[in-house]
């Protein structure tokens, strides 16, 4: 009999495995500052706002940004203020976690400046 749940499991794994990318997290409170090396799902998403798209009604537009980071659960339970790093050498501090759901963990994330990503290692 086909479990459907079992095969999303092993699709949402592949997913990750796939997409994922390298990164530093610097638990809060931690004075040692010594990373763990982990993988993460950034996802910065620009959701317009305003105007009704194919029209031309001139409602004021904006865009704005909703940044999060999927956490794989096996390889770290993430905390509110940690901070995590990229290659590209942008960081960002964990605000807020959503629900887990299943194998992964949904962050909202704040992005540090680039003078306080400085303080920390990225990964190579």
């Amino acid at each position: 009999m086909f479990d459907f749940a079992e095969e999303k499991a092993k699709a949402r794994r592949v997913l990750h495995e796939i997409l994922r990318v390298p990164a530093y997290l610097f638990r809060s409170g931690d004075t040692n500052l010594d990373p763990i090396e982990i993988h993460v799902r950034p996802h910065i998403k620009f959701a317009e706002m305003g105007d009704i798209k194919g029209t031309s009604f001139a409602y004021s537009e904006r865009e704005t940004v909703q940044p999060k980071m999927i956490f794989w659960r096996d390889e770290i339970e993430p905390k509110r203020f940690d901070v995590v790093t990229l290659k590209d050498g942008t960081a960002y501090r964990v605000d807020s976690l959503e629900p887990p759901d299943g194998q992964t963990v949904r962050a909202n994330i704040v992005a540090l400046s680039k003078s306080d990503a400085e303080n920390y290692d990225r990964p190579s």
